[in-house]
């Protein structure tokens, strides 16, 4: 990418966008600390460990890339996610965060009380619930009781239209900030400084989004090529294991202990390669009929040529036989 288009692109960056949000959050313990403070001080979360952009394979469906997991020293797991626009936000999504977070949360073995408590927080740019509220917390109640269902799951919405003073406030019209200088938070406007690279308004040098962009396309490319291989390297292990001892596809993974962050990718290559075969079976049984077809009009052929004493072409031509099939049929043909 050309110096002065990345360089563009990195001004117009806010932390709504997913390249600067993931760099301004990984490893940041103390900043995810402060944006959980304020969206939930009541929480009092106490943040040891945040990872953005942390993938959550499922073999069985759709996987996903959480925005920011971050842990905390009560054992609890936050999955925040940064969206821009409403449909990213969908409650049924909120649903399927959790789930997913669920199935990886709980190794085999163990039991249901081992799930920690889990929050999925969504901060939105536009008020997606529509109650003019700044935070929205949802938690499941029984209906007829109003008592609280406890499955240690809470849901929270956070409005970015809501830019007040109190410290959500600012917060949130730091997320919607291009320059550091802009901003209300200064630890949010120092994280901006070190990643753009600002000195002053107009920017001076570049920072370490600049190298993090530019390696990510680079190393992005690489390390495709790098999945693949391997992917495709259990995928011809797991087929052949499947044709010769017929068993399912996971059993197959298992025995072969197919890590689980390669699982989707080599299950796709496998089920690619079933699909395949399946394909060319079909053709071949096809091409089984036609051949069969063929050799009936060329045992009648040989009786017309014997009956009549005419050339192949003129049987050819009276029976309209089309120009592809007269010269596999020919070999059945004695004139």
């Amino acid at each position: 990418m050309d110096v002065s288009v990345l360089r563009e692109k990195i001004c117009n960056l806010t932390l709504f966008d997913d390249e600067l949000m993931t760099l301004a959050f990984h490893n940041q313990c103390e900043l995810t600390q402060i944006l959980l403070d304020a969206i939930c001080p009541e929480c009092e979360f106490k943040v040891t460990q945040v990872t953005a952009q942390q993938a959550l394979y499922n073999v069985m469906g759709r996987s996903l890339k959480l925005d920011i997991l971050a842990n905390d020293a009560h054992g609890r797991t936050v999955n925040i996610e940064v969206q821009q626009l409403p449909q990213g936000a969908a409650p049924v999504r909120a649903r399927f965060h959790a789930s997913l977070l669920d199935v990886h949360l709980l190794n085999k073995g163990q039991s249901f009380e081992d799930l920690p408590t889990v929050y999925i927080i969504f901060i939105t740019k536009t008020d997606v619930l529509g109650g003019g509220l700044p935070v929205y917390t949802i938690s499941r109640r029984v209906s007829e009781t109003q008592n609280d269902f406890d499955d240690r799951t809470i849901f929270i919405y956070v409005n970015g239209e809501i830019m007040n003073d109190t410290p959500l406030g600012k917060i949130m019209h730091d997320f919607q900030c291009k320059l550091p200088h802009e901003m209300r938070s200064k630890p949010f406007a120092d994280r901006l400084k070190e990643l753009k690279g600002f000195e002053e308004k107009g920017g001076k040098k570049m920072g370490a989004l600049y190298d993090y962009i530019y390696e990510e396309g680079r190393e992005e490319g690489l390390e495709k090529g790098r999945e693949e291989g391997r992917f495709q390297t259990y995928a011809k292990i797991i087929y052949k294991h499947i044709l010769k001892h017929e068993c399912s596809v996971n059993e197959a993974m298992e025995l072969f202990e197919v890590p689980q962050n390669d699982a989707a990718g080599v299950l796709t290559l496998v089920n690619e390669e079933m699909n395949k075969q399946f394909v060319a079976k079909q053709q071949e049984s096809q091409y089984a009929v036609h051949a069969m077809r063929l050799q009936s009009q060329a045992m009648n052929l040989q009786k017309y040529i014997q009956k009549t004493g005419c050339t192949l072409d003129e049987a050819f031509d009276f029976f309209e036989i089309p120009e592809g099939d007269r010269k596999p049929m020919a070999q059945w043909i004695k004139v």
